[in-house]
């Protein structure tokens, strides 16, 4: 965004045990943490903590929109945007997405009545939308991404692993096994 607007203010919002607590502000960008936990994948009990919560956190995200007065929000999926642009929403101020995996998370599903655009990459999420809502965007990737010719080397493996969201974990932890064991 910035690439595009010089000027324009961002805020991100999250939550305190997600990576943006510690990553965002070590790059000098600001965060606002809200209460919220996962609904999805914590069994039936930690689901309804989780729908409790969300519910709990529209009221903090409503206080912070009418604060902040955006002229949109983008939600980018995870526990903190669907209080926050639910609370948007009601508020009058547009809210876009962004989803840049082939299946749509949580959040942003639940946010697919809600939203006023949609920026996806892959066509079977671009089906889940109104036509006159959905930009197909591809994914934004950050500087040093550049698109490069490839030049083989014979004395050289390279693997290129791509993977994110949830699973990213597993993939930095058996990914070195793997390999290893080739």
């Amino acid at each position: 965004m910035r690439a595009i607007r010089p000027d324009v203010d961002v805020t991100f919002v999250g939550t305190a045990k997600g990576m943006e607590a510690t990553l965002l502000p070590a790059r000098g960008e600001k965060l606002v943490l809200l209460e919220s936990k996962p609904i999805k994948g914590q069994g039936f009990a930690g689901g309804l903590r989780g729908i409790s919560t969300a519910a709990g956190a529209v009221p903090d995200g409503r206080a912070l929109v009418r604060k902040l007065d955006p002229r949109v929000v983008l939600s980018v999926g995870g526990y903190a945007a669907g209080p926050v642009a639910l609370a948007a929403r009601t508020l009058g101020v547009p809210v876009a997405l962004l989803e840049p995996n082939s299946v749509l998370g949580l959040a942003n599903w639940l946010m697919t009545p809600l939203v006023a655009r949609a920026y996806v990459a892959f066509p079977e999420v671009e089906r889940r939308y109104r036509p006159s809502v959905v930009r197909s965007f591809g994914i934004p990737l950050r500087p040093g991404f550049d698109a490069v010719p490839y030049a083989p080397s014979r004395d050289r493996l390279r693997v290129v692993v791509l993977g994110g969201s949830q699973g990213a974990e597993a993939l930095n932890q058996r990914m070195p096994e793997a390999i290893a064991a080739l």
